[in-house]
């Protein structure tokens, strides 16, 4: 395997990254071990390790996407600083690249529409699954779009839940567009888009 030319990848990407935190395994030659990503694109990731591979090391990493679904690809480290580096894929599936695409787009989205404001409301988020239980949330940024909230139930990208806030006796459908492991005991970031907006926080109009 050859890698690609030198490019300025640690500065001016191609592919814009969010932050992303997930177990990678890399294996570099007989040797192998096991680091944490700090984030990700499509071109490449970042990752944290107490001895990093040298720049223009070929790497062999699994990991595995936001949607659960693991990925097998090809590397190139394209800088080393202190503990963290940058690896460029050299050939990441076609499936994986799409899925890291939407991933990124929908991250990127939602960190960028419309008014935002830091607010800690108590919700519940409830699957459309027969006799399914509801799973109580607590909001961490609130949008007109959607908003970010932290919970402890696996629910995935993609996925379409009923949101209830019952302080206000409201309620309507979302759908998470963003997720990612936010500290211990499974805790986990999620940030969702309403799926008709209608102001459901009776936020004012941003002046």
């Amino acid at each position: 395997m050859q890698p690609p030319p030198p490019t300025s990848y640690g500065s001016t990407r191609a592919h814009p990254r969010v932050k992303f935190a997930t177990p990678v395994q890399i294996h570099v030659g007989a040797r192998s071990f096991v680091c944490n990503t700090e984030d990700i694109s499509v071109g490449g990731l970042g990752a944290t390790y107490t001895q990093p591979p040298p720049a223009l090391t070929q790497l062999r990493l699994l990991f595995n996407l936001p949607n659960g679904s693991s990925v097998h690809t090809d590397a190139v480290v394209r800088y080393v600083r202190a503990d963290r580096f940058g690896v460029q894929f050299v050939s990441l599936p076609s499936g994986a690249h799409e899925a890291l695409d939407d991933y990124t787009r929908r991250a990127l989205g939602y960190t960028r529409r419309g008014h935002r404001i830091a607010k800690r409301l108590t919700v519940t988020l409830q699957s459309g699954a027969p006799g399914a239980e509801k799973e109580v949330a607590e909001t961490v940024v609130l949008s007109p779009n959607g908003g970010l909230l932290v919970c402890r139930a696996h629910f995935k990208i993609g996925d379409e839940l009923r949101l209830s806030w019952p302080q206000q006796n409201r309620a309507a459908q979302v759908r998470i567009v963003f997720r990612r492991p936010c500290g211990p005991g499974e805790l986990t970031e999620l940030g969702f888009e309403f799926v008709t907006t209608d102001n459901f926080w009776q936020m004012e109009p941003e002046s």
